[in-house]
């Protein structure tokens, strides 16, 4: 009978969130500070329609090395809009061989400068096949300097298991400022980019048998007793 227990015992055992990937820009690069074990972060990329300032600027001419944006270009007045003119950042992070994850959350700082006529609406999605994005969060960037003047949680325990690439897309628009022009002083920043959550092997077919048989003797045991 012990094997059976050590069989359901291994199948409870709990996983503690870490930190998967975190960007902070501390090293002017848009690549991954921190990489957890098991996973590769993949660079932020910028979908084009945004003048994308790089890693290190500081935004408004002072204050932490972040990731910022400034346009003089129009604000698109929608989600639809802004992907429909690329105005979006991505990244990815990816398993290794063997491995998948489970996400708990991610975090974010966020604020805006500069004249108020910008894109300070956002929206947070989320692929595991690259192309079909699910909304995680939504949320309005305040105005004022260049410090984090906002931190922003959103839930990702609905991604379990994952083997496959998830890709991560933040959209900025604004309803009240569609088709207004961006002023080269206007920009939008964002920091401390972190993904939790847990890494495990990817269960042998035999091992999930093992576990299953695990509990069901020991509901069989329990009953007995």
């Amino acid at each position: 009978m012990k094997p059976l227990l050590v069989a359901s015992f291994v199948l409870s055992a709990p996983l503690h969130a870490a930190v998967l990937s975190q960007y902070t820009f501390a090293s002017n690069t848009l690549a991954a500070t921190t990489t957890g074990s098991g996973v590769s972060a993949g660079t932020i990329t910028n979908g084009g329609g945004y003048t994308l300032k790089q890693s290190g600027f500081n935004l408004g001419g002072s204050g932490p090395q972040a990731l910022g944006w400034a346009s003089n270009q129009s604000v698109p007045g929608s989600v639809a809009e802004a992907l429909s003119q690329n105005q979006f950042f991505t990244f990815t992070l990816t398993p290794n061989a063997g491995q998948q994850i489970s996400l708990t959350g991610i975090t974010f700082l966020g604020n805006a400068g500069a004249d108020t006529a910008l894109a300070r609406s956002f929206e947070l999605q989320v692929s595991t096949n690259g192309t079909d994005f699910s909304t995680i969060g939504t949320g309005t960037l305040i105005s004022g300097g260049t410090g984090a003047n906002a931190t922003f949680g959103f839930s990702l325990e609905s991604y379990t298991a994952i083997t496959t690439q998830t890709k991560f897309r933040f959209v900025a628009y604004d309803v009240a400022n569609d088709d207004v022009t961006w002023s080269d002083g206007s920009w939008i920043r964002l920091d401390d980019i972190t993904v939790n959550g847990t890494v495990s092997p990817i269960p042998e077919p035999s091992g999930i048998a093992l576990a299953a048989l695990g509990l069901l003797g020991l509901a069989t045991r329990r009953r007995r007793a």
